[in-house]
């Protein structure tokens, strides 16, 4: 008799640059600081039970125990989590499932790493090509000075692989305060919306509100930050049938 394979995780790892993710940081804007310890709790049940966990109307009496906080602040906490993607909403809604491609992507690099045999098939929200590649499957060995054709054919499947991931980070050169600055004045915006818009992206390394990666960014000013308030000369506005005064 084989044994069982484990689907839980005894850890899971914690980004350095857990606060700069722009999810967290709108979780900690809407339900501040003591929410990340409500999440992070939400966090140990998933992984330890795999890569997501079926929702069930208990879970906010259980973490209020865990965390000493009010039942009705948890409920709140966790509808802001699917709010600002921290879970995902559509599985949510359709099989009452809790998860979300970041913890998916996590969870299939600790099994490589273990050598588990775990795979990531029900309610998947990454395919084949976005799973993270293992550094066993990017390491060279210097003993190694022989390789035969068929060695030679997947060393070049797997450097492609790389050398796509690279290019994708590669591609977008984040601008500096100057040109933003100077990007924004040639517009007609001021300095003062110029900063704060290149405030928020530089902090968050420059992922959009949805998580995404900027591509262009001066189209991204053009979209979310330059309005018709933040002109330096303001637009003049007339009255339609102004109230004439009484003598």
């Amino acid at each position: 008799m084989g044994r069982q394979i484990k689907s839980g995780l005894e850890y899971f790892p914690f980004d350095t640059k857990f606060f700069n993710n722009i999810k967290v940081r709108k979780l900690i804007k809407y339900q501040g600081g003591r929410s990340i310890v409500i999440y992070a709790c939400l966090l140990c049940n998933i992984y330890e039970k795999g890569y997501y966990m079926l929702w069930d109307d208990e879970i906010p009496f259980l973490v209020s125990e865990k965390t000493g906080f009010e039942e009705g602040y948890i409920k709140e906490v966790i509808k802001c989590c699917f709010s600002v993607g921290l879970f995902d909403k559509n599985l949510y809604e359709k099989f009452k499932v809790v998860t979300s491609k970041g913890i998916q992507k996590r969870y299939d690099t600790i099994c490589k790493i273990s050598k588990r045999k775990n795979q990531i098939e029900e309610f998947s929200l990454i395919n084949s090509e976005e799973m993270p590649i293992s550094s066993e499957e990017i390491s060279i060995n210097s003993e190694e000075t022989q390789i035969n054709p068929e060695e030679s054919a997947q060393s070049k499947v797997k450097k492609s692989k790389v050398n796509k991931i690279k290019e994708v980070k590669e591609k977008f050169a984040p601008p500096t305060l100057d040109e933003v600055l100077s990007y924004f004045d040639e517009k007609g915006y001021t300095a003062e919306v110029a900063k704060k818009a290149y405030d928020y992206y530089h902090v968050g390394k420059w992922i959009d509100s949805k998580g995404n990666p900027v591509k262009n960014w001066k189209q991204k000013m053009i979209s979310v930050w330059m309005k018709p308030e933040h002109l330096k000369v303001k637009p003049l506005t007339t009255e339609l049938n102004p109230k004439r005064k009484r003598l």
